[in-house]
């Protein structure tokens, strides 16, 4: 009966073994990380934004200037109200 008893006790573990290996499966990286550093990782995040938008098509200087004064004078209302 003895032999009886520890087997009883060993079945919830047997139980619990291929749930654990399961878990720990599931957890385990299927592919090894890349590890990127701080600097390359925003660099790639910039590019990635950039190739989503669109270029503009070049402007004039005097389209620039123009931009920067329509700027300025909408910055000068907010300040004088």
């Amino acid at each position: 009966m003895a032999e009886t008893e520890n087997n009883e006790t060993e079945t919830p573990e047997e139980a619990e073994a291929p749930a654990a290996q399961a878990a720990t499966e599931e957890t385990a990286p299927r592919e090894p990380v890349e590890v990127v550093a701080p600097k390359e990782r925003r660099r790639r995040a910039r590019a990635s934004k950039a190739a989503q938008t669109k270029a503009r098509k070049p402007r004039t200087p005097e389209e620039r200037q123009a931009e920067r004064t329509a700027e300025r004078r909408r910055k000068a209302e907010g300040r004088r109200v």
